[in-house]
């Protein structure tokens, strides 16, 4: 066994470095590999194989998405005014992302502009959208459910989930999150 550990010890036995071509690396590509502040949320699209990187406000800059695609596809979406984001999705040819100030972006990825926009009524716990359903779905801290229909650019009034556990103990209080 003393032998075998030895022998390990003196060198690598396989070069591992034989793998690595020289086509992986591109120099004129290398902007791409640094993000300007802390990721703070991320978004993946299986099918376009896109991925979708947002960070947040600091002192080296403002928040921004970076989005990175194959054969060196990359867009860079910069807000209106600075801001943090906290959630990005895709939904169809859109990104949907959700800053700190509960303001609702949805994104062009063709021409990285803005489409719409919306300032929420209330504190957004979270967001969620569906590939096949061009609605995104915003979950209030107090428990409500709203649907921001992405074609016509609005929230519903028809659609609109109450909190349900308010009718089961009316006395509950809401808790921010």
């Amino acid at each position: 066994m003393a032998a075998f550990l030895r022998q390990k010890q003196t060198g690598l036995q396989n070069d591992l470095s034989a793998s690595i071509l020289p086509d992986l690396f591109a120099p004129d590509y290398q902007s791409a590999y640094g993000l300007n502040s802390q990721v703070s949320c991320l978004a993946y699209e299986p099918i376009q194989s896109l991925l979708a990187i947002a960070t947040n406000e600091s002192k080296f800059g403002p928040g921004k998405i970076f989005v990175f695609g194959q054969g060196r596809v990359h867009k860079v979406i910069e807000p209106p005014r600075r801001t943090s984001f906290r959630s990005l999705h895709f939904a169809a040819n859109r990104l949907v992302s959700l800053d700190a100030k509960n303001e609702l972006g949805i994104w062009d990825l063709d021409t990285a502009k803005r489409i719409a926009g919306l300032v929420c009524p209330g504190h957004v716990a979270c967001l969620l959208t569906d590939p096949m359903l061009d609605w995104a779905f915003l979950g209030l801290a107090t428990g409500e459910v709203l649907a921001y229909d992405l074609d016509r650019e609005n929230i519903t009034r028809s659609f609109r989930l109450p909190n349900f556990w308010k009718e089961r103990d009316p006395t509950a209080r809401v808790v921010g999150l």
